[in-house]
């Protein structure tokens, strides 16, 4: 069973249809009622179209390179925005690179010199002195034992972290 013509209506309208579809639907065209009367109306509405057209002033050419102005302006300020957007993140990437190379070239702190002070068969006493430039920090904690000391170096701070309830200032 073939399909309606009627399938055709709109691919006519647009002047989309092949010879032998277009022959089909004119054909068809005499015997529908309801797609010639939606021929005649498109057609009337072009009519309509072209007559408008016709009456519209001409857009003025002082408008016309107003708009290419503001256009150009736009895109060159759409430009400016997308290139400090670049820059900066080229900047941060090398601000970060930097930073890792750096920390790649520190050199460690100083190590600590660790002397035996006089000793008595019962407590050894041992003395750990850092540089000045060794830009640490040593914080002595109580034990429960009277003869051990447990010392905590943190490197890298400048300064001293807020004491706990455990430390002392035992000497």
């Amino acid at each position: 069973m073939n399909p309606s013509p009627c399938r055709l209506l709109e691919d006519y309208l647009v002047h989309d249809l092949q010879e032998a579809d277009q022959a089909e639907f004119l054909a068809h065209l005499d015997h529908c009622f309801d797609c010639r009367q939606t021929v005649s109306e498109q057609r009337e509405l072009d009519s309509l179209l072209v007559q408008s057209i016709g009456r519209l002033e001409p857009i003025p050419s002082r408008l016309t390179k107003r708009i290419e102005r503001r256009l150009k302006v736009r895109q060159q300020r759409r430009f400016l925005a997308v290139g400090m957007v670049l820059v900066t993140t080229a900047f941060g990437i090398l601000l970060l690179c930097r930073a890792t190379i750096d920390s790649w070239h520190r050199s460690d702190p100083p190590l600590p010199e660790v002397l035996q002070g006089p000793t008595s068969q019962d407590s050894p006493i041992v003395v750990v002195t850092f540089p000045r430039s060794a830009d640490v920090v040593a914080i002595r904690e109580k034990t429960d034992s009277p003869n051990i000391t447990f010392i905590w170096v943190y490197s890298g701070r400048r300064a001293l972290p807020v004491p706990s309830s455990r430390e002392v200032g035992r000497p």
